[in-house]
């Protein structure tokens, strides 16, 4: 897989995943709520906090090698700007706010999506063939 392929998968890989996040964390109440009513697997994958723990360190990392790659080669910094606003929000929510799972958390995950789709779209524009 050569390297242009392999950064367009990565920032996918990463938009699809922080898109989950955020989309679970922005339901997390609503679900919370219904857990009751909930029975199985799907109540384990929802209200795990292990399962969470992952998919943070999956995003965070996909993101970090996604956008470290491209700043070096097109000397363009705006999505690790939005990705350090996102690690500053989240740790802002797990000192300050942990009980506001609703609030921070969406935004934690709409900004990485925000990142990637900016740093897919600058990898497009810089690159010699379009996908």
């Amino acid at each position: 897989m050569n390297k242009f392929i392999r950064h367009i998968f990565i920032d996918k890989l990463g938009m699809a995943v922080s898109m989950v996040c955020a989309i679970h964390c922005f339901t997390f109440p609503v679900i919370l709520s219904a857990s009751s009513i909930m029975a199985g697997s799907a109540s384990f994958l929802v209200l795990n906090e292990t399962f969470e723990k992952f998919m943070w360190v999956l995003s965070f990392s996909l993101a970090f090698v996604s956008f470290k790659n491209s700043a070096f080669k097109n000397r363009y910094y705006f999505p690790i700007l939005l990705y350090g606003l996102s690690i500053c929000l989240f740790i802002v929510h797990k000192m300050f706010f942990p009980e506001n799972h609703q609030f921070l958390m969406p935004l934690v995950g709409f900004l990485l999506v925000a990142a990637h789709w900016v740093n897919f779209r600058l990898i497009q524009k810089n690159s010699q063939c379009k996908i």
